[in-house]
């Protein structure tokens, strides 16, 4: 999708509709509170380097998206493993502190307690006193 944008963008003509859009699409932004992005895009001296921040960013959405979905994955691949392993209860117990996690390598550790610990009081613990420190 980017890639068609992109090659539109690059068309010589209809300069007017071009910076229209970009009025508009700065306009949403600000709507949605992204200002980050919005200073970006404003930041944007020429074509080529519109067409070529707007790569980067199609990668980076990518990229925080498969990294999103392979932290979910992880998490809910954890909770199945407690309840199986602990039961319903200590799943419930620790849903919220794992949620919290926001490293791939936070979660392997907990991944890793979950085989080695003997009993849910354990579990609980570890993950408890290094939630802190894991994240």
């Amino acid at each position: 999708m980017a890639e068609d944008f992109i090659k539109w963008y690059l068309q010589p003509r209809q300069k007017e509709l071009k910076a229209d859009l970009m009025k508009r699409f700065i306009t949403s932004l600000e709507n949605a509170g992204d200002e980050d992005l919005r200073r970006r895009i404003e930041a944007v001296e020429d074509t080529g380097m519109l067409v070529e921040n707007i790569r980067q960013w199609a990668v980076d959405y990518k990229e925080a998206g498969l990294k999103q979905g392979l932290e979910q994955g992880k998490r809910e691949l954890l909770l199945r493993l407690i309840e199986t392993k602990y039961g319903v209860e200590v799943r419930e117990q620790l849903t919220e502190t794992l949620r919290q996690q926001t490293t791939v390598e936070a979660l392997d550790q907990i991944g890793e307690w979950i085989i080695e610990c003997e009993s849910a009081e354990e579990l609980c613990q570890l993950i408890r006193a290094s939630s802190d420190g894991i994240s």
